[in-house]
């Protein structure tokens, strides 16, 4: 009897023990899920908040790239002299470096197919150039483009006249700290390597912006 005793009690142990064994087990599965349940919500929220941070610079970086591009439309006359009459608007003008005056001017009334757009350099009562001398039909003379990025936007008109290829810039680059604002016009000669520079002393008056939907678009873009 006693030996009877013995053995129902280590089979009695045996069970308790096992059912203990697979009570820690239960609960280490649990756990385990658990911690991979709480592991993947903590990268699911890094993953989640990087996105939103990245979508927040971008949205702030497009912000400020459209006022830098509304900046450059809405110039303000008067920074810089100008050889457009009073019955024109100013499409963009500048001071050279050597007090010369460069102006893209237009009639008032400008659409695709109405009025005229012109390119003069010299002194007021004193136009040492005007292009194309002709206004009728000037509006198909120029060539536009366009660059822009986040922070920047880098305008382009070109036109060419006896040989030459005049290009010129008009661009703001708010990547720089402070801003860069620059305008310049470029002129290469047909067939040399040799070109030369025109640059703007003061800021520019008016943007090259407002001939985006009138002139044709340039098909070799900003060069």
């Amino acid at each position: 009897m006693h030996n009877l005793q013995w053995t129902m009690d280590n089979e009695e142990n045996s069970k308790t023990k096992v059912t203990q064994l697979f009570a820690s087990f239960s609960l280490f599965l649990i756990c385990r899920k658990t911690f991979a349940y709480l592991l993947n919500s903590v990268k699911l929220g890094l993953v989640v908040s990087s996105i939103i941070l990245t979508a927040v610079i971008f949205l702030f970086q497009i912000k400020t790239s459209v006022i830098a591009e509304k900046r450059l439309v809405n110039e303000e006359p008067g920074v810089s002299e100008s050889l457009c009459s009073k019955e024109e608007q100013i499409i963009w003008s500048c001071t050279t470096k050597k007090n010369k005056i460069a102006s893209v001017c237009a009639s008032k009334k400008l659409k695709t197919d109405q009025g005229y757009v012109q390119y003069r350099f010299g002194k007021p009562g004193r136009v040492e150039l005007e292009l194309p001398k002709a206004k009728e039909g000037s509006i198909g003379y120029f060539r536009y483009s366009r660059y822009t990025r986040p922070l920047v936007t880098m305008l382009q008109l070109t036109f060419e006249n006896d040989g030459y290829t005049y290009q010129i810039h008009n661009d703001d680059n708010s990547e720089e700290k402070p801003p860069i604002r620059s305008s310049m016009i470029e002129i290469i000669k047909s067939g040399s390597d040799k070109n030369s520079s025109i640059v703007c002393r003061n800021p520019s008056t008016g943007s090259l912006m407002k001939l985006e939907d009138i002139v044709p678009k340039d098909e070799n873009g900003i060069q």
